[in-house]
């Protein structure tokens, strides 16, 4: 967890110091929500963007010789601040947010759980990093239709002039306005907000604080404090180990994703439970190999998976699909997109529509099934090949960044996002559970 706060204002003079105060103010308290490194962005009237950070405490940040001299600076249109709880990535100054990329300077709340995954993000570590690279080089809709995970996020952009935020349902932001000093401040917690902006001669506006609205990305004019929003579309949330090799569980590299549909009885959250179980998802593409039938050629044994349920009994019954169809293609690789999964006395069954064959050249475009041999426990506790593990543990230990050994594949663990960590890490971790910064990151054993 992460913090965020900052303001926006249209007459920057005017009140100056008692906004600035609500910013030092804000970062001292905001501590609460992660006391590693704390960082601002200070945008000036004539649009220069400074950006200081440090391995330090809110408290310690701005009580130090450098905040006070960046503030008596400027009187800024825009202040964005950030708290940082280390979720990955070392405690240090240039993993302190803003990040800036380009004409991109941005904070983030929270952790993704694919950024390696995604285009250039085997090149960063620290997950938020990637986001301002992102933006900056793929643009905000095309990265915020890929990346998985919790994000609140602010960000300035340089050559708009404008102020941005975001946020997915993983994580709060709030904001509120003062007119008499054309002020609009944000902070992730409301009540917060509320309080330090009344401390401070900047009582909020009929008292609320309001959220910024899940799905939509806002832009603020600092000259005239206007509000502009717009619907963005977010990747669905999907658990993927690595794109375009690995086959473990819900995995659809290479496939596409489909939005799983909306629930709304209670057959389709039961459903939903137990696709949960296998490791599948409502709406997602899978492969499969034709074993047999029933003989109504309803149901299809699926003794090969490319997509690798958890529960080794497992049927698929077809809505829509013809038996000469199937006799015709038997032979290949099928695809089909996921409707539901019904389970009796641990046997499940799931429900399938679009049966498609991938045609003959389908091995030229999809990875073979694993091969046999020895395989490594990775994520999730899938065996994964050689390759597999190589990629996922190219930056060696999330927590040290130490190595990670192909002999220790049984004595490691692995992080929700699929990172791994190594034997010294958990062994310290499992003596002081208070240091560090696995609590609540590892998956069960």
């Amino acid at each position: 967890m992460c913090g965020l706060v900052g303001y926006v204002t249209s007459e920057p003079v005017k009140g100056a110091y008692d906004k600035k105060k609500f910013f030092k103010q804000a970062l001292f308290a905001d501590t609460f929500r992660g006391d590693d490194s704390t960082g601002m962005c200070l945008v000036s009237a004539d649009d220069t963007a400074l950006v200081y950070k440090r391995a330090l405490a809110g408290y310690d940040f701005v009580l130090g010789n450098a905040y006070d001299s960046m503030l008596r600076r400027t009187s800024p249109k825009i202040a964005i601040g950030h708290n940082r709880a280390a979720t990955k990535g070392a405690i240090s100054n240039d993993t302190a947010h803003p990040f800036t990329w380009g004409n991109i300077v941005l904070a983030h709340n929270g952790t993704l759980t694919n950024h390696r995954q995604l285009k250039d993000g085997d090149k960063f570590v620290v997950d938020s990093e990637y986001i301002a690279y992102a933006f900056n080089k793929f643009g905000v809709e095309d990265t915020l239709a890929k990346i998985r995970g919790a994000f609140a996020l602010t960000w300035y952009d340089r050559e708009t002039k404008l102020f941005n935020v975001v946020r997915n349902s993983e994580r709060t932001l709030y904001y509120a306005k003062n007119t008499e000093k054309n002020t609009l401040m944000y902070a992730s917690e409301g009540q917060m907000l509320a309080w330090i902006a009344g401390r401070n001669d900047l009582p909020i506006d009929d008292n609320t604080f309001t959220p910024f609205e899940v799905g939509k990305h806002y832009t603020i004019d600092p000259a005239t404090l206007e509000i502009e929003s717009k619907e963005v579309e977010f990747a669905p949330k999907h658990y993927t180990p690595s794109q375009g090799g690995y086959q473990g569980r819900g995995s659809t590299a290479g496939s596409g994703t489909s939005t799983p549909p909306k629930t709304t009885n209670a057959q389709s959250k039961t459903f939903l439970k137990n696709l949960e179980e296998i490791g599948l998802e409502m709406g997602e593409t899978v492969y499969m190999r034709y074993i047999d039938s029933d003989e109504k050629f309803s149901y299809f044994n699926l003794g090969e998976w490319y997509t690798i349920p958890k529960a080794s009994s497992v049927k698929v019954k077809s809505f829509n699909t013809k038996r000469d169809y199937v006799e015709k293609h038997k032979n290949e690789i099928f695809s089909a997109t996921v409707r539901g999964c019904k389970k009796v006395n641990n046997e499940y069954t799931v429900y399938i529509h679009s049966l498609l064959s991938e045609g003959e050249e389908f091995h030229e475009k999809k990875p073979e099934p694993q091969p046999k041999g020895r395989l490594l426990r990775g994520p999730a506790n899938q065996r994964i090949t050689l390759e597999e593990w190589d990629k996922l543990t190219a930056h060696g230990c999330c927590n040290c960044t130490g190595p990670i050994h192909t002999t220790e594949d049984e004595w490691i663990r692995w992080t929700h996002d699929g990172q791994p960590v190594c034997v010294d890490c958990l062994m310290s971790f499992y003596m002081d559970q208070s240091k560090g910064n696995l609590a609540g990151r590892l998956e069960d054993a």
